[in-house]
């Protein structure tokens, strides 16, 4: 984003708190002091219709304190949600007024009940504004940003973000506040409060405008001026108070650096479907109002110019989050935007920048990283990092070399060339090496031989790789609460890269009970087919197909105690998972695998096995459409078949059987990202999926195979 853009953009990344928006921060605080103030026998009460009620559910659950949700008629399609969650849950009229009315009736005569504003409250603004403080550790040298975009609803948000900002004195720092028309009632309230006539004459005359005392001494006039609407006509739901919270109006009309500004629906649709292609993640229309100067052409530079080419200002948007975004919200979101053709062409003009919560939105940074940064040290700064790949790997190393300040050259196949523009753009020089992998493969072991400057990088099939990547089962080690192992971690496997790292990392911080469960779409199985090439299970064998290769090697280490190893090889990749598509695996992981079986058949009690599965595409398919609706993150085929036992019933129990006792198993997914996957994309596979329906979802859990058994009990 920041080189489309030409500004240095940092994403404040609330989507990923646990209730998935930034209301968890004030919300946590205040329930915290509720319990510490009355008494953990205290029952927490709000009436809500979206994400501060989920946040307070989720706040309970973690605090242990009870909790009572009154809602709108209008959203009972959350009343599962919270009461899965723990919250006892009313329907308390038709609308959120009523809702509020019923809330508060419920506390006038139940003793030992707090009622909870969702935006309202200055603990809440207190609770919000440690992202502001968060920011301020996370930018480099900790320097002010020259803007901060957020959107408003109530105010809740721009009160902790004011409160922040004003604690450590960003005077500078320009405040862009992003509504929707039809739920602009902030701006409506500033423009009421504005001198000038001509801002006055903007309010439409169906508002209602109401003066009030002024609450603070942070503003000269005496009364201060509120804006009311009669309705919310804006799609963004979550930005939908009538009207705004007078003190951080009070708060805003005193900053000298705040702009507000209003778009329509469509405007922050585009920018919904834009971050979703770009950074993979599905969020509500309310946050993609605040990234609205970031996909319609030229609004950014107008509200944070540049002094210079060379300027690139830095600009901090609040990705606020919200859980009330599905995929067929984005479908029709594209739908709408196709029907209007200048917002369309816009589209077009997006270009693809790929970062999110990896530099290159995969694992692969970690092991490419890791030997980039090696090489650098071993053969100094003038070393040039050479990469044949058409996907994630490339854009891995095209990233750890802009950060590590190293010339990367990447060769990718003519098929590939949609990428060329995303490794440009991240700093690599890009060639095209020949109509397929190999010949680009080819091409880039040439100029290594030819170039004392030129290191080959692998794309898997390399220890210091498995060493980068097994960074993430230490991480995962120090993030499980204390004495807690994982009863299994799933994993995709294509080459066995991500495998390696796996297996590394569970070797070294002693998980030996643990089971790894590799997974693989069928079409593109080859290290699932050299597991079973490895087996004296004759069962297991009869699914190699006949046009795959097996060959024999010597084993490279000791711990295979074998002398020779069966890998297979995939006259060519069938699936459409293709980042999974190497025609075979690392031989020395496949070792690594093999050992671990080989120890789990010796002594079944004490060590777990590495289980490889093998699922249709359609599951996998079944598997990105579930966990975009349920994380809004759109995942590549690749990483959502390590998600198929979430989604396809049955599955996960057939992997890891509960034990008589009461205690759940604890199972972690590695979410390995990549960056080839869009929403077109995913529309695709709906459409797959609805063709197929129940009778091809059966046929589909008919073939999965685990280890040597086809079907299951799924």
């Amino acid at each position: 984003m920041s080189s489309r853009l030409g500004y240095s953009v940092y994403l404040k990344m609330e989507n990923l708190q646990p209730s998935q928006s930034f209301k968890y921060r004030g919300i946590s605080l205040f329930v915290s002091r509720a319990i510490k103030e009355h008494g953990p026998e205290v029952r927490i009460v709000a009436a809500t219709s979206g994400s501060a009620g989920i946040a307070l559910t989720w706040v309970g659950k973690h605090l242990n304190v009870r909790t009572s949700i009154f809602i709108p008629s209008t959203a009972a399609s959350v009343q599962t949600e919270l009461e899965m969650a723990g919250a006892e849950v009313v329907i308390g009229g038709m609308d959120y007024a009523d809702a509020f009315l019923a809330a508060q009736a419920f506390c006038d005569t139940n003793p030992e009940t707090i009622l909870m504003s969702s935006y309202d409250h200055p603990t809440l603004w207190e609770g919000h504004s440690t992202m502001i403080h968060e920011i301020a550790t996370q930018l480099p040298n900790e320097c002010a940003p020259d803007a901060i975009i957020c959107n408003v609803g109530g105010g809740g948000l721009l009160g902790g973000i004011l409160r922040g900002v004003n604690e450590l004195k960003w005077d500078c720092t320009k405040l862009i506040t992003i509504e929707t028309h039809g739920a602009n009632c902030y701006h409506f309230s500033l423009l009421a409060n504005s001198p000038d006539p001509a801002a006055y004459s903007l309010i439409p005359e169906h508002v209602s405008l109401f003066k009030l005392p002024k609450l603070t001494d942070r503003i000269p006039q005496a009364e201060v001026t509120l804006a009311k609407l009669p309705a919310i006509t804006s799609e963004a739901s979550s930005l939908g108070a009538r009207s705004p919270s007078q003190a951080t109006i009070e708060l805003g009309l005193a900053r000298a650096q705040l702009t507000a500004v209003s778009v329509p629906d469509q405007t922050a649709m585009h920018a919904t479907l834009g971050f979703l292609d770009e950074q993979k993640l599905l969020i509500e229309l309310a946050c993609g109002a605040t990234l609205s100067p970031a996909y319609t052409p030229r609004l950014l530079e107008e509200l944070v110019p540049k002094t210079s080419k060379t300027h690139h200002p830095v600009v901090v948007f609040i990705i606020c989050g919200g859980s009330k975004a599905t995929f067929q919200d984005a479908q029709r979101y594209h739908n709408v935007i196709a029907d209007n053709n200048e917002m369309y062409r816009a589209r077009k003009e997006i270009m693809v920048d790929m970062t999110s919560l990896q530099p290159s939105q995969s694992f692969k940074y970690r092991g490419i990283s890791l030997f980039a940064a090696r090489a650098v040290r071993d053969h100094g700064s003038d070393v040039l990092l050479v990469m044949a790949s058409g996907g994630n790997a490339g854009l891995a190393l095209a990233w750890a070399g802009k950060a590590l300040g190293a010339r990367t050259k990447i060769y990718i196949p003519a098929a590939a060339y949609e990428v060329q523009p995303v490794l440009t753009a991240a700093g690599a020089d890009v060639i095209i090496g020949g109509t397929d992998y190999s010949e680009a493969l080819a091409s880039a072991e040439q100029l290594c031989s030819q170039d004392n400057h030129a290191i080959l990088v692998p794309a898997y099939d390399h220890p210091t790789l498995w060493e980068g990547h097994s960074t993430l089962i230490h991480e995962i080690a120090e993030q499980l609460p204390d004495g807690i192992k994982p009863d299994a971690i799933l994993c995709s496997v294509g080459g066995a890269g991500l495998l390696g790292g796996v297996l590394h990392g569970v070797n070294n911080v002693g998980w030996d009970h643990t089971q790894v469960i590799a997974l693989e779409t069928i079409g593109a199985n080859c290290h699932h087919l050299s597991i079973l090439a490895n087996t004296n299970n004759p069962i297991g064998q009869r699914y190699i197909p006949d046009d795959v290769a097996v060959s024999t090697h010597s084993a490279l280490t000791p711990d295979a105690k074998r002398a020779e190893v069966a890998v297979a090889k995939l006259p060519a990749i069938t699936s459409k998972a293709a980042s999974l598509g190497a025609s075979s695996p690392s031989q020395l992981v496949l070792e690594m695998g093999l050992a671990r079986r080989d120890r789990a058949t010796e002594n079944p009690a004490k060590f777990g096995r590495l289980t490889p599965v093998s699922i249709p595409d359609e599951l996998a398919m079944r598997s990105a459409l579930g966990f975009l609706d349920e994380h809004k993150m759109l995942t590549e085929l690749a990483c959502a078949t390590t998600l198929a036992p979430a989604y396809i019933p049955g599955l996960l129990s057939n992997l890891v059987p509960k034990s008589g006792s009461d205690k759940r198993p604890v199972v972690v997914f590695i979410v390995c990202g990549g960056s080839k996957i869009l929403l077109s994309d995913v529309e695709k596979y709906q459409e797959i999926v609805r063709q197929s329906g129940e009778e091809g979802f059966r046929a589909a859990c008919r073939q999965v195979l685990i280890d040597t058994k086809l079907g299951g009990d799924i």
